[in-house]
Parts: C-alpha cells; structure tokens; sequence
C-alpha cells in the first residue's frame, strides 16, 4: 500500500463535514477509524442498520447493514466500509493438542531433528532436489 494524502485529507474533511469523529487514521491514511450514530452511517451510505444476536452468545449482540452505499464523492478513494455488512469472523475454541507418550524434549527444552524425527515419525531426512522450501523473516514478522 502506499500512501495517498489527497484521499486520506479528502475523506477526513467529509467525515468531518458530517458530524464523524475521527478516532484513529494509520500513519499512512490506508485506513481511518470514525465514530458516529447509527443514525450518522444510515445517512451516508442510504442504508438500515439492524441488530443481530448469536443463537449462543447473546450478550453480544452485533450491529450491521446489509447493505450500503459509498456516496458518489468518495468512489474514488474508499474500496470498503468496515463493520458495515460483513458479520465478525466465526471463532472456534482455544485447539488443544495432546503429547505423544514418546515425545521427549531434550533436557535443555530445545526442539531437535531427533526430537522431531521422534514425534512426527520421520524415518528419513533425506532431501530432493525437487523440492524446495524458503524461510523468510524482516521486522520481525516471517513467513
């Protein structure tokens, strides 16, 4: 992503304009974080905001549109609304995985071939030259 200050300024004064109170925009103006009524958002994007409740959680009820419009103004510079329509992602429980009787780590707590070959029962660590594989880290995030 880069930068566009002429989108980030424009979209800004709108919200503004509007009543929105801008609660966080990201150093390069990719995203901003408004604050408004429910009243303020149906208004500008023509859209009807309803209550949702999971049939489990309840206590959480969740506030959407199933549907909205970017007035004709701000085409140009917002690809999406966030927490419009789009519900919360599903979230399962915490995954729990259990030790295998064999499984050993070394005395010192460190993960060895040996220790995976154990667990994972790998008999062979022979590789191909069919096949390649790549670890890549920068600013601390890696793939």
């Amino acid at each position: 992503l880069t930068a566009n200050v002429e989108a980030t300024e424009f979209i800004s004064k709108f919200l503004n304009e509007n009543g929105v109170k801008l609660v966080k925009t990201t150093p390069h103006g990719e995203y901003i974080t408004a604050k408004a009524s429910i009243e303020q958002w149906e208004k500008m994007f023509a859209t009807t905001f309803y209550t949702f409740n999971h049939k489990e959680q309840v206590m959480k009820p969740v506030v959407r549109a199933t549907h909205y419009s970017i007035p004709a103004e701000l085409e140009q510079h917002v690809a999406a609304v966030f927490n419009t329509a789009q519900l919360p992602p599903r979230m399962t429980g915490k995954k729990t995985f259990t030790r295998k009787s064999d499984f050993a780590p070394t005395k010192t707590g460190s993960i060895t071939p040996a220790v995976l070959n154990s667990y994972y029962d790998i008999t062979s660590n022979t590789g191909s030259s069919k096949a390649s594989q790549c670890v890549f880290e920068s600013l601390g995030q890696y793939y």
